[in-house]
């Protein structure tokens, strides 16, 4: 740092206009200004504020420059304030003058007391009016009277700002990443090197033992010939013979090194030997936890039930193999009375055994239908018993679910045929791939329930569209597509139809004409992808989400729609909350978010939804006729 000697320091801050004396502001300014100019040298420190203020802007703008010409021409040091864009200008050009600025914060409207210099700073006149209090449609009439270039300008000083406000930020959060990885990699090399240590270690021990073991069997063939014919020459020769040549790859080394050598061997012998005693351990094999079966009851019809997951009683209607008929009173579904029917408990288990045992995992059936969809009588039993905290768990057991059809260590294939609606579609949606049947029915009908896919659908046509996202292209119309196959409930009616709709990935699924194929298809991609070398996916913290760029699209788009009468309030509800999810919530600006974040959001978004009664009356409806109610 350099330590600087002033004769003088000639100040120019604050408004000194005086009636008595018959001087106005800029009169004032003017006479300290002649003052500088017969004053100033290369020892004078210039202090002024509001430099160039009080008269017209481009008369004392132009004077103003005049001034600070000569001052830099006398050599002498000042801080100088202004908001004239000639000034800022004028620096930028002069080699030894620089430019510098207070930082602003635009979201917040107040200085953030950062000083940056450098550069030029905006003056922020619009954006400080506005926080004062001055009506927004006076401040747009302000800005039409002045010329374009002018704003233009301005804009452009507050948007380096910002820029520089974010590579400040980034560069700090590089920095830290640089040092937190550089302190990673020095703990990662000192215990390489110990690790590296411990193995030559080991190794030295390990030929010791097996140097021991060829000299044990040498002495062994010796003892051996003694026996059978009971020579002592051939003997004694044999043993001196093995002892020098043993001797003659002994380095001459003191007695103390010896026994340090000794006593390392003893150490290490020693901790190998436990290690391996707890490898031992581990190795037994441990008892076998006894589960208590439950005893296998026997249903009739007219049984009063209900399930383990809820309160509600109801009557068994009638019996169909594993499947009970039971009405509740306001509504009959169909539930599964074995224990072992597949769920998605089953699906994860099954994961679990692929992963330890097979290549692959192939979900698929041969029965009439794929899957129908969720158990939705569960549902609207869990809501309206107000069981929020157990519904909120089934809905997050599903999504992890499919997560982890999405990120397990081996391949996983779905295999749909037929009806392949709501869940089932969500499940083929988190596949590796899909090996459809041609005659395949998929789409994400919850809407016509009232509520939006909780199983990660909402999140993975959301992912789909982030992937589909082009530059130059107009990212809100791909959005919207992937938005109105939700909202509208649309359906493929065919496997090929499904490509269209975005949930079938062209040069990734496959369809299958012959039905009686499927599975042997389906098998045989799920070895091929495992014998190419397949890798666990990585999972996503790059979905680019629109923000409020797109929530005020889609909302817009749905007051238009109930305005019409295209659709009806809750319909408008609904579309609203999977707008929310889809646009990645209330986000001020594009960006990118991890799966997880998605995820959350779909299932409070679905949550809420449950607790609308008229999304229970169309539960309610579903169940009972098996058609769509629109109230």
């Amino acid at each position: 740092s350099h330590l600087c000697i002033f004769e003088s320091i000639l100040t120019d801050i604050g408004d000194n206009q005086s009636i008595e004396n018959e001087l106005s502001t800029y009169s004032y300014r003017l006479k300290n200004m002649n003052r500088f100019l017969n004053k100033c040298n290369a020892k004078s420190l210039l202090l002024i504020d509001e430099f160039g203020t009080g008269s017209d802007p481009e008369l004392g703008g132009a004077l103003a420059e005049i001034f600070l010409e000569v001052f830099y021409e006398g050599k002498s040091l000042g801080v100088i304030t202004t908001h004239y864009t000639n000034l800022k200008l004028l620096a930028d050009e002069l080699p030894h003058a620089a430019n510098a600025n207070m930082q602003f914060d635009r979201n917040k409207l107040s200085p953030t007391f950062q000083l940056v210099t450098g550069e030029a700073g905006s003056s922020f006149t619009f954006e400080v009016a506005q926080k004062n209090g001055i009506p927004y449609r006076l401040i747009n009439r302000a800005k039409k009277k002045i010329e374009r270039g002018k704003v233009r300008f301005d804009a452009t000083l507050a948007k380096m700002q910002r820029e520089r406000s974010t590579m400040a930020k980034n560069t700090k959060d590089l920095q830290d990443e640089a040092l937190k990885s550089k302190k990673q990699n020095e703990k990662l090399e000192k215990l390489n090197a110990k690790v590296k240590a411990k193995l030559e270690s080991y190794q030295s021990l390990f030929d010791q033992d097996q140097r021991m073991i060829v000299l044990g069997n040498k002495v062994n063939e010796l003892a051996e010939s003694y026996f059978l014919n009971g020579k002592k020459r051939p003997l004694v020769a044999g043993l001196l013979q093995l002892i020098e040549f043993e001797n003659a790859k002994r380095k001459k080394q003191s007695a103390a090194m010896i026994r340090k050598k000794k006593e390392e061997k003893k150490k290490l012998k020693v901790e190998v030997e436990q290690k391996i005693e707890r490898v031992r351990e581990q190795k037994k094999e441990k008892p076998k936890v006894v589960v208590k079966k439950r005893p296998k009851v026997q249903f009739f019809i007219g049984d009063h039930v209900r399930l383990f997951e809820g309160k509600a009683v109801g009557t068994i209607d009638s019996l169909e193999k594993n499947k009970a008929f039971v009405n509740y009173g306001t509504f009959t579904t169909q539930i599964h009375t074995r224990s072992d029917c597949p769920t998605y408990k089953g699906i994860n288990k099954g994961i679990d055994l692929a992963e330890k045992e097979f290549q692959a995992l192939v979900v698929g059936n041969q029965g009439a239908n794929f899957s129908a969809g969720a158990n939705i009588g569960m549902i609207f039993m869990l809501a309206v018993e107000q069981e929020y905290d157990e519904l909120n768990m089934a809905i997050k057991y599903f999504q992890d679910t499919m997560m982890r059809m999405r990120y397990s260590s081996i391949p996983t294939v779905a295999a749909p045929h037929t009806l392949t609606l709501g869940g089932a579609c969500e499940l083929s949606l988190h596949a590796d791939k899909v090996v459809a049947a041609a005659e395949t029915y998929i789409g994400l009908v919850e809407f016509g329930v009232g509520v939006i896919p909780g199983g990660g659908g909402s999140k993975e046509m959301t992912l789909r569209a982030s992937d589909s996202f082009r530059k130059n292209d107009v990212e809100l119309n791909v959005l919207q597509e992937y938005f109105l196959t939700i909202g509208m409930a649309k359906v493929a009616k065919s496997a090929y139809e499904a490509f269209d709709l975005g949930i079938l990935q062209k040069g990734k699924d496959v369809v299958v004409v012959n039905a009686d194929q499927q599975i042997a298809v389906a098998k045989k991609q799920a070895i091929l992808m495992a014998e190419s070398g397949y890798t666990k996916p990585i999972k996503r913290n790059d979905v680019k989400v629109l923000g409020k760029q797109a929530l005020g699209m889609f909302l817009v788009g749905t007051d238009s729609m109930e305005a019409a009468h295209y659709i009806s309030e809750h319909d408008k509800k609904v579309a609203d909350k999977l707008a929310y999810v889809m646009a990645g919530g209330d986000l001020s600006q594009p960006s990118y978010v991890p799966e997880q974040y998605l995820l959350d959001i779909e299932r409070e978004a679905f949550l809420s939804l449950c607790t609308e009664r008229k999304t229970l009356e169309r539960i309610q409806h579903m169940l009972k006729t098996g058609k769509p109610l629109r109230n």
